[in-house]
């Protein structure tokens, strides 16, 4: 047997025992995680394929034979790093110019700008996301690129293919015809530029050693960053005498050379696998270790390149990088406009002023090339020659302190307006310590990996377009907010940040790089795999993980079962469980995330997550559907005893694993719910159950097992520093309250959700207990619930006085004998609100006539019904006749008043107030006469209250809620029911000066008082109203209230039914003065395209509308929204704002 034949079979069985190396590894893993589920979870170790498996594997190989002196290896033949000096300059130069087509077909756009804007009509937030999306994709394409040139081992087939796809890309974009198309067509043309960025590092990395590499590096980036100096000089002489479109032209024939010359001039250069002069008696023990891959077969996977994150070293440095790349980016974005304004420059001189951070670049380049291999031998001859990648950096401390200072001083000087020379000189500064400070840094990425070169270039790439691309899209705004100047004032406050992370890994990458060699607790196949990072992104998002997800969600109990012990597992199974993957370990211990869960969503999630372990069971056992009418009731009792049985199981799970509950909800009406459904789901149909019997199984079931909860093992330490607590049901359930009272004293929150169907509520003294045990409670919610539940809550308030800052009644009944004075005395309340309520009389909102919320921002007071507005102790002229209802059952009551009745020194002549109508009994008619000057128009309590809030209140809503516009049943016969009255509205308009929304219902007895309102509130933005029948078709209303629209109002929402859209429309907008930037016409269901038509023809002369919105469903057809795009578009194109439709 020959050299090449014993090298092939020592080549297979090294290959043979490195598999097996790691398939035993992966065997002690597997049994690590089965014999340890209950540990923490950075002591686990994943389980994945042998092909991730390998590739962390190399990587550590790497990381080894770059901390040792590498031993001699023999000449080989086809090796490229043994190639002539010829070839690899030949090389080199092909590469460097094939780097120069990703930023030039980048930077060459930026001349163009404004013509592409005005000439495709667009905005300057379009033609910014294009450049923005053209960053983004050259970020992200590298790592799809950079994962098939490393798995396949090829680049010559990358650098080919992705040229062609530039050279179709560059030639449709000169036929853009619109900006969606163009930037679709940019997207592809960064697929294909951005290979080069990832497949030429590789390609230096396979020719050159690491000693050799720094200045092959400096040339490469030199090619990389002359496009930035002669792309907007090429692009502001081609856009100025020829047009923009010339530039795709350009970029087509340039490209097509580019391909010309790869296909005639760069050989492949993957490197074969190395053999080491290593004695034969050695590489049994010693071979395994130093090889540089893994034979195994590997998938392709586009996202491997993001695995490298998992390494410390790499994430800082590559921090580093992406903010000193986009701090490049915002200046170039900036320099078009700052230059052209301030200093009155053409197209084609603004490219010349790209010439001075271009030479900058293209000397840092080269200087910090040369530097970063000079420094490197240095350093190696004072180790006795033991090399590390950490060397390297110590050639970027100059450039990296000369960036933060020359880019402070070319903000201020650009925002000085300062002689032209300066912010040159400084942009040429900037972009040689740029280069200085990158160069290093670049070639210490990929020495640190180099068998993965081109992956660590992706994601360096990606990460920077992440940041870089922001950036861009955000420089333009953030300039003509606060200045250049302190935009890279910041910029330069964090790259002097940023650079203490280079300092970082100087002194600690060799540590960090031994320490994650053989790390069993380095996490393998997380997307986020760095352990710092990545748990703290994964518990953030897995505090309460069914507030992210469709709920109720299998999948998460699914997870959740994974972390059970192998006991709890064994039990389950014994118990009849179907968990097909309950043996399956994850990365992470998820339980040991959770913050807050919901009781019934693990019942519901659970229910479902057996049910298809059930039908998955029954599948593969083939077994029919079970129908047995004598066998029913048992199945589905057991299966909620199996679902009861796993809840309790995943409750012990979580108490046992956190140590901190922020939230827990117990809505046993949600979980009587679920009962219903299964009972009702699996009953067959040709069987017939009596209510009772299904009453008896209902309650046969129970949730005695809720009291149990302070029972579990750390379940007391947990639940007390419970924040938020929300309750829901009735019944003897709400023992559970009582229990809560003894451990958790400190919440924040308490929502409590009565069952709205039962007969029975929980003992009041069991609320009351919950509430007088907490020491500062700031929010309390009642959703339903009868009086004495309702006064026990309200009683219970005496004890939270000072520290409750939100209160909310919503659908509860005030039916009875319930005092607000506990209410009135929480002083610091910022939110009340009252809606949908039953039986709220003026006996029981007298209490807040006499409350001084100083600091209440929002009131709601919806729907209220049976409010009567004299006080039971106010003696009654006798010139009044009572037409009085019950007041209890929303019954309105009309007051007829005799006309001019002396009170005081004022005359009343017409007067509503709440469901209170006064009249003029002489004629029988409704006057208009002004309240203002009547004292008793502000005795109804909520005027007090308004009154006493001394203009705190921003946010009011009153009366019904805004979508809901049709009149009460009766309510010609027995009064109009409106609210609010015009008392409240009076007050509103003098006590509430600050006023920024209000939304509330409009009638004709109000409507003085409600214009009145309009004129004193002129710092009103949003209002939104609903419009009584009698006003909808009344074309005076419309045009007054156009006419009086506050002149700082954005917000409008108009409610109103029938058919009447067409003329509203014109009434509304025709005299409207207020730059409305959202109108909204929810119920517009009969809107059309003539509707639509009017709308943008009075958009258009408003020329400050952002957002229409209407009715989910129209009759607006696709060519109606068509031709309004048109009209929009020109809006947009000539105004600063964008106009965005949403059909709601």
């Amino acid at each position: 047997m020959g050299f090449r034949g014993l090298r092939g079979v020592l080549a297979s069985n090294r290959d043979y025992i490195e598999y097996n190396k790691l398939d035993d590894e992966k065997i002690a893993i597997q049994e690590e995680v089965n014999g340890n589920s209950t540990k923490d979870y950075d002591e686990k170790q994943s389980t994945n394929s042998i092909s991730s498996m390998s590739d962390d594997y190399e990587l550590r190989l790497d990381e080894e034979k770059s901390l040792i002196k590498p031993a001699t290896t023999t000449f080989i033949e086809n090796d490229p790093k043994n190639w002539s000096d010829l070839r690899k300059t030949t090389i080199l130069i092909v590469v460097s110019i094939s780097g120069m087509l990703s930023p030039i077909a980048n930077t060459i756009f930026f001349p163009a700008i404004l013509a592409v804007q005005e000439e495709l009509h667009t905005t300057e937030t379009l033609i910014n996301t294009v450049v923005a999306v053209f960053v983004y994709i050259m970020g992200i394409a590298p790592l799809f690129w950079a994962s098939y040139s490393d798995l396949r081992g090829t680049r010559r087939k990358v650098y080919i293919g992705a040229s062609i796809m530039f050279i179709i890309s560059a030639f449709l974009c000169a036929f853009a015809s619109n900006v969606w198309w163009l930037m679709i067509l940019r997207a592809i043309q960064a697929i294909g530029s951005s290979a080069v960025l990832c497949i030429g590092a590789g390609t230096l990395s396979d020719i050159y050693v690491p000693t050799e590499l720094g200045t092959a590096y400096g040339l490469f980036y030199l090619g990389f960053f002359i496009g930035p100096l002669i792309g907007p000089l090429i692009g502001g002489y081609l856009t100025q005498y020829i047009h923009w479109r010339a530039i795709f032209w350009f970029l087509t024939i340039y490209g097509s050379v580019i391909l010309f010359i790869i296909y005639l001039l760069l050989p492949e250069t993957s490197r074969p696998k190395q053999t080491s002069n290593i004695p034969l008696s050695k590489i049994k023990s010693e071979e395994t270790l130093l090889s540089p891959s893994i034979s195994a077969k590997k998938n392709y996977n586009p996202l491997a390149p993001i695995s490298l994150l998992r390494y410390p070293n790499l994430t800082l440095v590559i921090l580093y990088k992406i903010w000193v790349t986009s701090t490049i980016y915002v200046q170039n974005i900036l320099i078009p406009e700052k230059f052209a304004i301030t200093y009155g420059l053409s197209a084609s001189q603004t490219g010349l002023v790209f010439l001075a951070p271009g030479i900058g670049l293209m000397s840092g380049s080269l200087v910090g090339g040369k530097l970063s291999d000079y420094v490197l031998r240095t350093k190696m001859r004072e180790r006795g020659g033991a090399y590390a990648p950490e060397l390297r950096l110590h050639s970027a401390w100059f450039g990296s302190i000369l960036i933060p200072v020359a880019y402070f001083s070319f903000g201020w000087l650009l925002e000085s307006e300062a002689n032209i020379v300066y912010p040159l000189i400084a942009m040429f500064l900037g972009g040689f310590g740029t280069l200085m400070a990158f160069n290093p840094t670049s070639t210490y990425l990929v020495d640190s990996y180099p068998t993965r070169s081109a992956s660590v270039v992706a994601l360096n790439n990606f990460m920077r377009a992440l940041v870089a691309g922001s950036m861009s899209a955000l420089a333009a705004p953030l300039n003509h907010s606060i200045g250049a100047g302190w935009i890279f004032t910041l910029m330069a406050g964090v790259n002097m940040f940023t650079l203490f992370f280079l300092i970082l890994v100087y002194y600690h990458g060799k540590k960090w790089r031994e320490r994650l060699q053989y790390d069993k607790s380095t996490l393998y196949s997380c997307l986020l795999v760095n352990r710092f990072w990545c748990s703290s992104v994964v518990k953030f998002l897995w505090k309460q993980p069914f507030q992210l997800v469709k709920r109720p969600n299998p999948s998460l109990i699914e997870i959740y079962t994974s972390s059970f012990s192998h006991a709890t597992k064994t039990y389950l199974l014994s118990e009849g469980v179907y968990i097909s993957s309950i043996n399956e370990p994850k990365v992470f211990d998820y339980s040991s995330f959770v913050r807050g869960f919901r009781f019934e969503d693990l019942y519901e999630s659970t229910s479902l997550w057996l049910q298809e372990g059930y039908e998955k069971g029954r599948q593969i056992r083939r077994e029919p559907e079970v129908i047995d009418e004598k066998r029913y009731d048992s199945i589905v009792f057991d299966d909620l005893r199996i679902v009861k049985l796993v809840v309790h199981e995943l409750v012990k799970l979580f108490f046992s694993k956190i140590r901190v509950l922020d939230f827990l909800s117990l809505n046993t009406q949600r979980l009587i719910g679920l009962i219903d459904r299964r009972f009702w789901t699996h009953h067959p149909g040709d069987v017939q159950y009596t209510p009772t019997s299904f009453e008896e199984f209902r309650n046969s079931y129970g949730f005695d097992d809720l009291l149990n909860i302070p029972s579990y093992p750390g379940a007391n330490d947990c639940l007390r520093y419970l924040q938020k607590f929300e309750y829901g049901g009735g019944s003897t359930d709400g023992r559970i309250m009582q229990v809560l009272s003894e451990i958790s004293k400190n919440l924040n929150t308490l929502e409590i959700n009565f069952s709205s169907w039962q007969g029975k509520y929980p003992d009041p003294q069991m609320i009351l207990s919950l509430l007088k045990a907490q020491h500062l409670l700031r929010r309390v919610i009642l959703r339903r619930g009868t009086s004495n539940c309702l006064q026990a809550l309200i009683e219970g308030l005496h004890s939270q006085t000072s520290s409750l800052n939100y209160l909310e009644f919503s659908g509860t009944d005030f039916r009875g004998h319930v005092c607000l004075t506990p209410v009135a005395a929480c002083v610091n309340l910022q939110v009340l609100v009252f809606d949908r309520c039953l039986g709220l009389n003026n006996d029981t909102v007298e209490p807040l006539s006499f409350a001084t919320f100083k600091k209440l921002k929002k009131f709601v007071f919806r729907k209220s019904v049976g409010f009567r507005d004299l006080r039971s102790n106010h003696v009654i002229p006798q010139s009044v006749v009572h037409i009085i209802g019950n007041h209890n059952t929303g019954n309105t009551i009309r007051t007829t008043l005799i006309r001019n009745v002396s009170m005081g020194n004022h005359s009343l002549g017409n007067l509503s107030i709440g469901n209170l109508s006064m009249r003029n009994s002489s004629t029988g008619n409704s006057s208009n006469s002004s309240t203002n000057n009547c004292p008793s128009s502000f005795n109804h309590p909520l005027s007090k209250m308004i009154q006493n809030t001394c203009g705190s209140l921003k946010d009011i809503r009153l009366g019904r809620k805004v979508w809901n516009v049709r009149r009460p049943p009766g309510s010609i016969a027995r009064g109009s029911g409106d609210f609010p009255p015009s008392s409240v509205l009076l007050t509103i308009s003098i006590s509430c000066p600050h006023l920024n929304l209000i939304e509330t219902h409009i009638s004709r007895d109000i409507l003085p008082h409600f214009l009145s309102l309009l004129e004193t509130c002129q710092s009103l933005q949003q209002l939104h109203i609903s419009i009584g029948t009698e006003l909808m078709d009344d074309e005076q209303f419309w045009r007054d209230l156009s006419r009086k629209l506050p002149q700082r109002l954005k917000n409008l929402m108009i409610v109103i039914e029938g058919t009447f859209w067409l003329m509203v429309v014109h009434w509304l907008l025709e005299n409207c003065k207020a730059p409305l930037e959202i109108l909204q016409f929810p119920r517009s269901g009969c809107i059309d395209d003539e509707y639509l038509s009017l709308i943008t023809q009075y958009a258009s002369r408003l020329r400050t509308l952002k957002r229409l919105a209407l009715a989910k469903r129209t009759k607006v057809t696709n060519e109606g929204l068509r031709k309004a795009l048109v009209i929009f578009d020109d809006i947009s194109r000539n105004g600063e704002l964008s106009i965005e439709y949403e059909i709601i």
